[in-house]
């Protein structure tokens, strides 16, 4: 599944402080301020890859569905205007699988779900930290 980015520019926006990206106001430092783009997007870390980093780091701990619903509840949280975005993943995780769309995150599968997105983010993050670069794949 391709995850359906609306290019908000939401997640850029509202860093936690301790990201190494965050440029002490919450925006990435990789925003262009002038198109709200992302600057090094091609180069940009797994952390900002939604797709690569499912495939690369989470498909063996959680379901598709999980995870995508989990970064499409991530969207509504940071910016209303995304109030969609849930419904295309199940639409698009319906598509991908043949079958109906998918049933809503029940309020624990949403809670594992963060935490284990957050505790693979962690180990990314703390590179960055560490001076291992942005952390890209």
């Amino acid at each position: 599944m391709n995850f359906p980015c609306t290019s908000c520019g939401a997640c850029c926006r509202h860093l936690p402080a301790a990201s190494p990206l965050n440029v002490g106001d919450g925006i990435c430092r990789h925003l262009d301020p002038h198109d709200q783009r992302c600057a090094v997007y091609e180069q940009r870390p797994l952390i900002c890859r939604v797709d690569e980093l499912y495939r690369e780091r989470l498909s063996t701990r959680l379901s598709a569905r999980v995870y995508y619903l989990v970064q499409a509840q991530g969207c509504v949280t940071l910016d209303a205007s995304n109030a969609d975005v849930p419904a295309e993943v199940m639409r698009r995780l319906a598509q991908d699988e043949g079958g109906p769309a998918p049933l809503p995150l029940s309020d624990q599968e949403l809670e594992e779900g963060l935490v284990a997105v957050m505790t693979e983010a962690a180990p990314l993050i703390a590179s960055m930290l560490d001076g291992g670069g942005p952390a890209t794949p």
